[in-house]
């Protein structure tokens, strides 16, 4: 799990003396960190009299840290040609962009703060993540910034996939902040995404080194060691990101996961149950669950998961196709029939929907439909059973 970061500016006097009585009012909710609120006061200040520029700043600001990053950019982008020298504005700016995913044009911000002058700047870094909170700092000092900026840069390249251009900022990064475990933490990931798990687990553990109670580092590492088959280290790690934290939902994936790869399908059950309690809205969870339910021959249990995930995604495939093979072991044929048909209506070039449903036809002696599928099947790239074809398409023997 990544960390998002947002930006709030808070001014040196936040009580400065201004005719606007909604800026002021949004300047003390701020303050007390009455988000919601003062949202709605800068709104009402902008289109009022009397209105200070960082009134602009301070929306962007909170529409970003709701998410609403494309409100956030037209008001930075206001910001900034009001205040074409301001470096919150650039700040701002980039990281809404970053977190918007338009990378090239947040990349140009980072960069253009490499060339500002460096002095102090108010803005307050709130770091968030789904499962923990991270301390907020306010980054004062030339260094602190830099480092900052080229882990911003490190991002972007992320989110471009330049993988090893994004190593070369983290490095810069840590020049300036080499205490800052954040910066090993998005290293690790760009060595996940090169798929070098022993160079990420390294990075892992160095950030385990200035924090050693993190959980999500533990889950991280276990997940990696299960990656490069190191199979008691992750275990271990995953275990012990749960005994730091029992509410991430990750480290019970993992090793649901895991338990289900190598059929030992009771306790796969017992970390996807453990799962879904943490996380009830990803289709993966019950789909796994159902598989493992499907392993231990609960059928009934299996086809609810799967209904499920269907539900949460009504185009998760993989649901389908995993439920019409439960219909086929037990069965229920028309109940295949019309899953498998659904899954094809879904992914008309799937082959392994075709060549399932041919089965289905053959069981119920519909010899036609089921070599036409058999064939569609073949043509999809399936290597058929050369027993089915000629069970299934007489007329070609």
């Amino acid at each position: 799990m990544r960390r998002w970061i947002f930006i709030l500016f808070l001014p040196l006097s936040i009580w400065a003396q201004n005719n606007n009585q909604f800026y002021k009012k949004g300047l003390q909710q701020l303050d007390q960190q009455r988000y919601s609120e003062a949202l709605e006061s800068f709104h009402k200040a902008i289109y009022s009299k009397h209105c200070p520029t960082d009134a602009y700043y301070h929306r962007g600001s909170l529409n970003a840290y709701f998410g609403s990053y494309d409100k956030a950019i037209v008001d930075f982008d206001t910001y900034i040609q009001l205040n074409p020298n301001n470096m919150e504005g650039y700040l701002g700016r980039g990281n809404a962009l970053l977190l918007n995913g338009q990378y090239l044009r947040a990349k140009k911000d980072f960069l253009k703060l490499l060339l500002m002058p460096k002095g102090s700047t108010n803005a307050l870094i709130f770091r968030n993540t789904a499962f923990e909170s991270g301390a907020d700092k306010i980054f004062t000092a030339q260094g602190a910034i830099s480092g900052m900026l080229y882990d911003y840069l490190g991002k972007t390249e992320y989110g471009l996939k330049n993988y090893e251009a994004s190593l070369a900022y983290y490095d810069s990064a840590l020049v300036y902040d080499p205490s800052n475990e954040d910066i090993y933490t998005n290293k690790a990931v760009s060595y996940e995404s090169l798929e070098k798990p022993e160079e990420a687990i390294a990075m892992y553990l160095e950030a385990l080194k200035l924090n050693p109670n993190n959980s999500q580092v533990y889950s991280n590492i276990g997940s990696n060691a299960l990656a490069s088959r190191q199979f008691e280290t992750g275990v271990k790690y995953l275990k012990k990101a749960i005994e730091l934290n029992p509410n991430l939902p990750f480290p019970y994936e993992q090793l649901g996961f895991f338990y289900l790869e190598f059929d030992l399908n009771a306790n796969a059950l017992k970390y996807f149950n453990e799962a879904i309690k943490r996380n009830s809205t990803s289709p993966e969870n019950y789909l796994n669950r159902g598989l493992a339910h499907e392993h231990l021959q609960a059928y009934t249990n299996a086809v609810a998961d799967y209904q499920m995930a269907l539900q949460i995604d009504p185009r998760f495939y993989k649901a389908y196709l995993n439920m019409g093979n439960v219909y086929q072991k037990t069965e229920q044929w028309d109940d295949a029939l019309q899953t498998y048909s659904s899954l094809i209506f879904l992914q008309k070039q799937y082959g392994p929907a075709y060549y399932n449903r041919s089965i289905v036809y053959y069981r119920k002696k519909e010899l036609g439909k089921a070599c036409e599928d058999y064939k569609k099947a073949v043509n999809l790239g399936i290597n058929g059973d050369e027993k089915l074809r000629k069970k299934v398409c007489l007329d070609d023997l």
